[in-house]
C-alpha cells in the first residue's frame, strides 16, 4: 500500500487510529498524514519507521503524531501504544459529548447564551449567531474578539468601562440590574439585560445570558412619557416639573452652586380663552 491509496483507504473508512510507515511510493507516511490533517484534527497517529532521524520526529511531533515506533516493532510496546491511543480517544469521545449536550441546552434558550473567557467566546447558541448575523461562531470570530465593539453608549444603560473587563464588571455586581442597549452589523438595535457567572468547577469560564428586553424599555419608556408629559401641550407636566425642581434645590445645597428660576405669565391670557376657546388656549 502507497501513501495515495492509505489517502483513499482514510476518505472510505475515517479510522480512529491510522498506524503508518515513513517510507512508502508515491506518497509517505508523513505526507499522507499532512493530507488527513488538513481535513480532520481528530485521527490518532502512529508511526512505524527504521529511521532515527530528527527531521522525521519534527515533522511528525508538527502533526501531532501519538506515537513514534523504530522498526523491529515490539509487539508488547505496540499492545501498550494502541491502548494508551485507545483510553484518549475515549477521553476525547466523552468531551465531545458533553460538549454537544452544552450546545443542545444553549440552543434550547431563547436569549443569546455563550460561554468564554475573557480573552475568547467558546461556545455559542442560535439566537447569539442571529443577533450578531454571522451563519457560526467561527465567522464571528474571524472579525471579532468579543462583543464589547457591538455596546451603545447612551445615559442609563450599561457601557463597558475602559479601567475594567466588562464581564468583570458584571461579575462583580450580580445582583445589579444591568441593562445595555447593543447594534449589531446591520444596525438592529436592541435593549438586553445581561446576566453573568462563572462555570461551576473552573473560574476561568464564565456563562454570559443577553435577555432581549427591548418590548419591555419602549413599554417603560412610554409609561414614562405619559407620566411626565402634559397631554394638551405635549411639554412636562406639574408632577415632573417639581421633581426636577427639588433635584435642583438638593443640587444646590450639596454643591453651594446658584441656579436660576425664570417664571413669566402672558397679559390678557385670558381673552385669549374667551375669543379661541380653552383648548386652543
Amino acid at each position: 500500500c502507497d501513501g495515495k491509496q492509505g489517502l483513499e483507504f482514510f476518505g472510505q473508512y475515517s479510522p480512529d487510529i491510522i498506524i503508518t510507515d515513513i517510507n512508502m511510493p508515491i506518497k509517505n507516511g508523513l505526507e499522507m498524514l499532512s493530507d488527513i490533517r488538513t481535513l480532520t484534527q481528530k485521527t490518532l497517529f502512529i508511526i512505524t519507521s527504521a529511521y532515527n532521524d530528527a527531521e522525521y520526529f519534527t515533522q511528525a511531533i508538527e502533526l501531532g503524531v501519538t506515537n513514534f515506533l523504530i522498526k523491529p516493532i515490539d509487539v508488547v510496546k505496540l499492545h501498550t501504544v494502541l491502548q494508551k491511543a485507545e483510553k484518549v480517544l475515549k477521553i476525547e469521545k466523552e468531551l465531545e459529548l458533553e460538549r454537544k449536550k452544552v450546545q443542545v441546552l444553549f440552543n434550547f434558550q431563547d436569549n443569546i447564551v455563550f460561554l468564554s473567557t475573557e480573552d475568547e467566546i467558546l461556545e455559542a447558541n442560535y439566537s447569539f449567531c442571529n443577533f450578531f448575523c454571522c451563519a457560526t461562531l467561527e465567522e464571528f470570530k474571524q472579525k471579532h474578539t468579543s462583543i464589547e465593539p457591538f455596546f451603545i453608549h447612551e445615559n442609563d444603560y450599561f457601557y463597558p468601562s475602559q479601567n475594567i473587563h466588562w464581564l468583570e464588571s458584571i461579575l462583580d455586581n450580580p445582583h445589579q440590574k444591568n441593562v445595555a442597549k447593543l447594534r449589531n452589523a446591520q444596525g438592529k438595535e436592541g435593549v438586553f439585560l445581561i446576566k453573568a457567572t462563572r462555570f461551576p468547577g473552573d473560574d476561568g469560564y464564565i456563562i454570559v445570558s443577553l435577555t432581549d428586553v427591548s418590548e419591555l424599555e419602549h413599554e417603560k419608556e412610554l409609561l414614562e412619557k405619559l407620566a411626565t408629559t402634559d397631554m394638551l401641550t405635549q411639554t412636562f407636566n406639574r408632577r415632573h416639573f417639581t421633581e426636577l425642581l427639588e433635584l435642583e434645590i438638593h443640587r444646590y445645597e450639596r454643591y453651594k452652586m446658584p441656579f436660576s428660576l425664570i417664571m413669566f405669565d402672558i397679559d390678557h391670557f385670558k381673552q385669549i380663552n374667551d375669543s379661541f376657546g380653552h383648548q386652543n388656549g
